[in-house]
C-alpha cells in the first residue's frame, strides 16, 4: 500500500549525514517516486476511478508532469553526486603523488644542501595544510631547483630538469582537478536543492491528491483499494 503522503511519518526523509544514510535516504525517495508514479498511473488507467474522482483528467496529468521534473531532477543530482565523487578521488589521488614526490624531494634538499638555502628550494619549515597555499610554495620550489646553482646537484641525484618539469606539469594539473572538484561539488550542491525542491512541490501534490481522491471514493472501497488508499 502506498503511504499516505498527509500524514508526518510519511514526511520528507531527514537529512541524511553519513554514506549509509545518504544510501538510505537516495532509497526512501526512489522509493517514493516509484510510489507516485503508481498511484497517477492506476488513476489515470482506471476509467472507473476517473469517473468517481473530482479531478479531472487534465489536473491529474499535471500531477505527472511533476513527477516527471521530480524524477527528472533525482537523477540529476544522483549523476552530479556520482561526477563530483569521481573529480575529488581523481584529485586526492594524484595529491598523493604530488605529496609524496615532494617529500622525497625535500628529503634529497635537506642532504645535499645547507640551511641558509634549504627554504628557498621549499625545504625549509612546514608544508602548508592549505591546498592552494601548497600548490605555491611546489612551483617556487621547483622553479628554484631550476636554478643553476642547484640544478646541477639535484640533477646528480635524480630530479633532473625533465623530472622538475614532469612535477611542475602535475602541479597544474592537480590545480586544475581541484578546480574541478570544487565546480563539481558546487554543481552537486545546487542539483541536490533542485530535487529536494522538485520533491516537496509533487509530495504537497500527491498529499492533496490523495486526501481528496479518500473522500471521493469513501463508498468505494475497491477503488481506494487500487490506489493504495
Amino acid at each position: 500500500m502506498i503511504p499516505d503522503t498527509t500524514s508526518p511519518s510519511s514526511s520528507a526523509p531527514s537529512a541524511p549525514s553519513t554514506p549509509a544514510e545518504r544510501a538510505e535516504f537516495d532509497q526512501a525517495l526512489a522509493n517514493e517516486l516509484t510510489q507516485s508514479a503508481t498511484l497517477l498511473g492506476t488513476a489515470l488507467g482506471s476509467p472507473a476511478v476517473l469517473a468517481q474522482l473530482s479531478y479531472t483528467q487534465a489536473e491529474i496529468e499535471e500531477g505527472v508532469a511533476l513527477h516527471a521534473a521530480a524524477q527528472g531532477a533525482f537523477s540529476v543530482r544522483q549523476q552530479s553526486v556520482s561526477t563530483a565523487r569521481t573529480k575529488l578521488g581523481a584529485r586526492d589521488t594524484l595529491f598523493d603523488t604530488v605529496r609524496d614526490d615532494f617529500a622525497a624531494y625535500r628529503a634529497t634538499v635537506q642532504a645535499n644542501f645547507p640551511p641558509s638555502v634549504r627554504t628557498a628550494l621549499g625545504a625549509g619549515g612546514r608544508i602548508p595544510g592549505d591546498l592552494q597555499k601548497f600548490i605555491t610554495l611546489l612551483r617556487s620550489a621547483y622553479a628554484a631547483a631550476q636554478q643553476p646553482a642547484y640544478a646541477d646537484t639535484l640533477s646528480k641525484r635524480k630530479l633532473t630538469a625533465a623530472v622538475i618539469t614532469a612535477r611542475l606539469a602535475q602541479v597544474s594539473e592537480l590545480e586544475s582537478l581541484d578546480g574541478q572538484a570544487k565546480a563539481a561539488d558546487k554543481g552537486a550542491t545546487a542539483a541536490t536543492k533542485a530535487r529536494d525542491t522538485a520533491g516537496k512541490t509533487l509530495r504537497q501534490w500527491i498529499g492533496a491528491f490523495r486526501k481528496q481522491a479518500k473522500a471521493d471514493l469513501r463508498k468505494f472501497p475497491d477503488l481506494r483499494a487500487a490506489l493504495g488508499l
